[in-house]
């Protein structure tokens, strides 16, 4: 039950930080948010053709890229979400890696927190992305 209520809300958040993307964020955002959404329709399509482990490997090299992705961003924006967004998935990735070292837990315990963090990932890109319209527009001339 716990999987399908993660599975829901991540794309749920993933099509809500899409449409603030598009409607709120400049090229930056607009391109990490299609590319988000590339990743993940991709995992869903590998996982009608690869085993439960192959797919495993899949997801944390993917969460890895967006991990490099997501700290080169972090490092070179002058935004303030991107830092949030990298700090949410350095947890993902970091839960990913402990997972096999935890015997006495259930793993899928584990693999729901790795899954969750990217609900407040996305959430802090997306409103950090509304913020940021919010300031550019704010700080752009009104036409009197």
């Amino acid at each position: 039950m716990l999987n399908v209520i993660v599975f829901v809300l991540f794309w749920l958040n993933l099509f809500c930080n899409l449409a603030a993307a598009f409607a709120y964020g400049l090229v930056l955002e607009r391109a990490i948010a299609a590319g988000l959404v590339a990743i993940s329709v991709v995992l869903v399509a590998m996982s009608l053709m690869m085993t439960t482990s192959d797919l495993a490997y899949l997801s944390i090299f993917s969460d890895c890229f967006i991990l490099l992705v997501a700290w080169s961003l972090a490092l070179t924006s002058d935004r303030y979400w991107p830092i949030w967004f990298a700090a949410m998935q350095t947890l993902t990735v970091a839960t990913l890696a402990l997972t096999p070292t935890q015997a006495g837990m259930p793993q899928f315990i584990l693999l729901n927190l790795a899954g969750f963090w990217s609900l407040p990932a996305l959430l802090v890109m997306t409103w950090g992305t509304i913020l940021d319209w919010r300031e550019r527009a704010s700080a752009s001339p009104s036409s009197v």
